[in-house]
This record gives structure tokens, sequence and C-alpha cells, in this order.
């Protein structure tokens, strides 16, 4: 159907069209899809509403009695649509890119329902419909999404967590042997596991497990992960050593070292300080006082004794007894030393740690309770060790395939400094060669990373409100429009602006509600406060209970994380 003409072409890829009065109620809506023909009168050009313009002639000329008579069908008012090309017909599908530009005066026409499902058609698994025609379902790529990892940006209550659910859901469910792992910095993905059993839960021993079972009915898997399986920068984040206490960054580096490298060097190791070899938190505070000329008797340094008690004081909370007083993988490693030397035993320990967060399916990495420097360290030593299986593989000719959930992305690639940041944009920008896909996630795209962000070729936009967010998205990822992200704030809950590879033109998608479709609802909804200040029964406060002694691992029968390999 025709709908006008096009009145202007602008830059590469941006075009006016003036359409009558009557049509305005089918196409003056953003994401409405229309075609024309290029200036060769051969190629066929696809393009999405994204804006319209209201013009009357009569306020912006002058003697304009005079220039209207004799023109009896000349109106002067005139309404126009900018209208973004993103797409050509080549062959029997369409594709990206502008080979060429319409004349003014081309015909522009409407594009059909039944066009339109068969452009959005060809995907993989479905994640909702097309926002302007519910009859069109979106299918996305899964090698487009994969090979160029993926950004879901939104503000807070947008559907964010909707839409990673669903899309994960989806995964799950198309293919047989998926390997995904979701950080899931808040244990809101939790209910995933109920909806099919190709999914393990993995989450520290204690309060945040109990959590997760008390809320979800889920018992997570114990996840271990040994101080010493830490590197450098980890460490120091662990105990909190800022940047400006370069003393005690200097003494721990060099005991460290000592530990891992001059321990070994008589060996035949070629170890660094970030390598993974086994060492108590005792023999930590030992090589501390040894480096910096103190003995154990009397340590002589301020900076010295002021690490050995942040040192101490680790130890003691119990909150990371996972990392300090690691059960399961310290047995292990007691097993494996019985054949051979230290090194050895420790590579093998952080061999079993990688491999048992790569079975098949999804593994969601609970660690909501934790503090945000804890979580740090965490997804560092767990994508280093992710990144070292997958580069192993690769040399041996082989890609692992494996998808990283990264929520609440800006706490591990700011724009600032954390342990994790090197890692991530590193596999960012390496990651497609090894076959590590990142699925980045953030209500807070001005704190994230621009060199990660740049290397998102996919974009899943949901409401964005924030001018500063709006900019940050507009500088980091290359294919974004001014007008693109000034549509974001008029978005509507769960309505996204996807684009990238994984659809063949963008779209306007209103993505499917998680709880709708699989009658299971997400954790960090909102609270309904009407619901709860209505209520006539007043639920008793629960108090902390005094802490108890941790069981013997020989007295429990609870499985490990590595029992499940």
């Amino acid at each position: 159907m025709e709908i006008g003409r096009v009145v202007g072409v602008y830059g590469r890829n941006i075009v006016k069209i003036s359409v009558p009065d009557a049509l305005l109620p089918q196409v003056a809506r953003p994401g409405v899809y229309v075609k024309m023909y290029g200036a060769d009168r051969s190629t066929v050009l696809y393009g999405m509403v994204v804006g319209f313009n209201m013009l009357d002639e009569l306020y912006r000329r002058a003697r304009i009695i005079e220039e209207l008579e004799g023109y009896e069908e000349f109106r002067p008012a005139r309404n126009e649509m900018t209208v973004h090309i993103s797409g050509y017909l080549s062959g029997e599908k369409v594709s990206k890119g502008v080979p060429i530009l319409p004349k003014p005066g081309e015909r522009v026409y409407l594009v059909s329902k039944e066009e339109l499902q068969k452009i959005f058609n060809r995907g993989d698994v479905a994640i909702g419909v097309l926002s302007t025609c519910p009859e069109v379902e979106i299918k996305i790529d899964v090698n487009g999404m994969c090979t160029r990892h993926t950004a879901i940006l939104a503000m807070t209550g947008a559907g964010k967590s909707n839409t990673v659910a669903v899309i994960i859901a989806s995964l799950l469910k198309y293919f047989r042997r998926p390997r995904i792992i979701i950080i899931d910095t808040h244990s809101e993905y939790i209910p995933l596991a109920r909806i099919s059993d190709n999914v393990r839960v993995l989450a520290p021993k204690g309060k945040v497990a109990d959590l997760i079972k008390a809320q979800y009915q889920v018992d997570p898997i114990p996840l271990e992960v040994p101080l010493w399986l830490l590197g450098v920068e980890e460490i120091y984040n662990i105990l909190g050593l800022d940047p400006r206490a370069t003393k005690q960054r200097l003494y721990l580096r060099q005991a460290l070292k000592a530990l891992r490298v001059e321990r070994f060097k008589g060996e035949g190791y070629d170890l660094t300080a970030d390598d993974p070899v086994h060492f108590t938190l005792e023999e930590l505070r030992t090589a501390v006082i040894d480096v910096s000329g103190s003995s154990s008797s009397r340590i002589r340094d301020r900076s010295a004794e002021d690490l050995c008690l942040k040192i101490e004081d680790l130890s003691e909370e119990r909150e990371l007894y996972f990392m300090t007083r690691p059960e399961y993988l310290e047995q292990r490693f007691s097993e494996y030393i019985k054949d051979g030397d230290e090194v050895t035993a420790s590579f093998q320990v952080y061999g079993d740690f990688a491999r048992s967060l790569l079975d098949p399916g999804l593994n969601i990495m609970g660690l909501g309770g934790l503090s945000s420097e804890v979580q740090a360290s965490i997804v560092s030593a767990l994508l280093r060790a992710l990144w070292r299986i997958a580069v192993e593989q690769r040399f041996r000719g082989e890609r692992i395939a494996t998808l990283v959930v990264l929520e609440e992305a800006h706490i591990y690639a700011p724009m600032t400094w954390s342990p994790s940041k090197q890692i991530v944009e590193k596999i960012a920008k390496e990651g497609r060669k090894f076959g590590v896909s990142l699925l980045v996630v953030s209500q807070r795209p001005r704190e994230l990373s621009q060199t990660l962000l740049a290397q998102c070729g996919n974009l899943v936009a949901l409401r964005t409100v924030n001018p500063s967010d709006q900019e940050h998205i507009l500088r980091s990822m290359e294919d974004v429009t001014r007008d693109t992200v000034e549509s974001l704030p008029g978005l509507q809950t769960g309505e996204a602006l996807v684009s990238g590879p994984m659809l063949p033109l963008p779209a306007l998608v209103k993505i499917f509600s998680f709880r709708e479709v699989y009658n299971e609802e997400l954790g960090g909804k909102d609270v309904n406060y009407r619901e709860v200040w209505s209520s006539e029964e007043l639920k008793e406060l629960s108090i902390p209970t005094p802490p108890r002694h941790a069981i013997k691992v020989e007295d429990t029968k609870q499985k490990s994380l590595l029992d499940f390999n």
C-alpha cells in the first residue's frame, strides 16, 4: 500500500516522507516499516519510522496568498515522517546496509504483515512480537547474538531482568546442549532452575545459600573459590587495599611472589605472582612478615602489621569461608598431592574448578548478599579460569562455545577500576575467536566501560531516561543513532529497541512476559507497598541467630560442586 513520497534525503540513511492525513493513524508510529526503491529503480530499500513532524507552510512563507492562487490542490499543511533506512532486499532475504539512497519524489509503501513475518521468522528463538504488528513474532539469530556480544541496557523497572530470563529460557528450550553461565549478582534468576532440568545453581555455603533455598525452594550446589586461586589484584580487592596503600600492596605482591614463584624456582616451573598455586592464610601472613623484614614475635613495620591484621580479619569472616576455608577443593588438593608436587596438584584443582563451570546447560552463580568487592574478585577469578580453558581448547582446534551473562555489568567493568575489568574487556575484544560470548546487562550504562560497550554489536535497549546514559550509549556503540537514543524514554515497560546482527533489521519489540509464559516469578521484583501496608496481619520480624560451628566434611552428606561432574 502506497503511503506517501520521499520529500528529502539526509546523510547516509535518513529520509523524510510526506504522508496524507488519512493514512496517519496507520503509519505515524515509531517502529512502523516502510519500503521504497533506490535511485537506480531496482534496489528495494527498507526503513523504520523513527519520528514525525507536522508542518504548516502558511506560517513559514511570506506572500503565501499570491502563491496559492491558481493551485486548488495545494494543501498548506504537510505531515512529514523521519525514516531510518537500514536494509535492502538482496535476493530472497533482507541484508543490512544502504547501497543506494532514494530520490526525492520516490513513492513509499507500507511493508505488509506477511512480508514482515518472512523477514523476522528466519532466526532461531522467539523473544517477543513486533510492537507495531503483534502478529509478527521476533526470532533472534543465535550466531549473530553470540559472535558479536550483546548489551541489554535499561533503567530500573523497565523489564531488563525479564528480557534476560526470556532469552535464556528460550535458548534452554531450543538447544539440547547450550553452555551458559549467569553471573547472578542479586540471585534473581534462580527461578530458571524450576523450568528446566538442565540448570544448576551454585552459591557459597552459609547465608547466601540459605536465602536462596528459603526464597526459591532450590538447594544450591556449594560454590567454593579458594583465595589461592585469585590473582594479585583480586586479593588486593578482597583485603580492601586502596591504590594509595602502596606499601601494603607492595608487601602483599612480594609475599605472593615468594609463595608462588620463589618457592618453586628450583623445580623448573616458570610461574608468576598471579598463578593459582596453593597456600594457606597463615602462610600468607608469615610471608608478609618475612618480606617486611620483621619476625613473627615482633612486627616492626606498621604497614605490615596492618596488613597482617586484615588477613586475620579475613580468615574470621564467616561469609567468606567458601574462600578462606574451602572444604571440598582442599580435600581434592590433598588427594592430588599424594601423586605429585604442590604446583601440579594446584593446577589440577584449578582445572577441576574451571571445568565445573562449563558443564553443558545453564550454570547460575548466585552471588546475592556478597559485597560488590567480593563479587568483582570472584567474577574475575571465574572469568580468568574460563579464559584459560577457552585458549587451551582453541590451540587444540576446538571452541567451547560459551555464553556468559554479566548481570550488573557496571560492577565488573566500570569506567573506573575493578579487578575484573581487564579480563571482561579482554573477552569482549578477543572472545569471538575463542568461542566465549558476553551478554552484558546494566541499568547504569554511563558507568560501563566504553571499551566493553564498543565491542557489543547487538543492542537491546529498553526504556532509558537519563540523558547521561543516552549519551554514553551513543558515544560507545557504532550502529546507534541519535534518533534511536532519543526514542528510548518513550518505550513502554517490556518494550525494547533491538538492533544488531541477531536481527535482519532493527525492531521495536514487545518482549514476552517470563511470568506469563513459564508461570514463574523472577526475584528482584518491586515490593507491593499498597498490599503490605493494607494487610491486617503483621508478620513477626526475624532476629539474627548466633552463628554455630561449621559441620565437619566427614559428617555431612551434602554433595559438592565437583560431585556433580
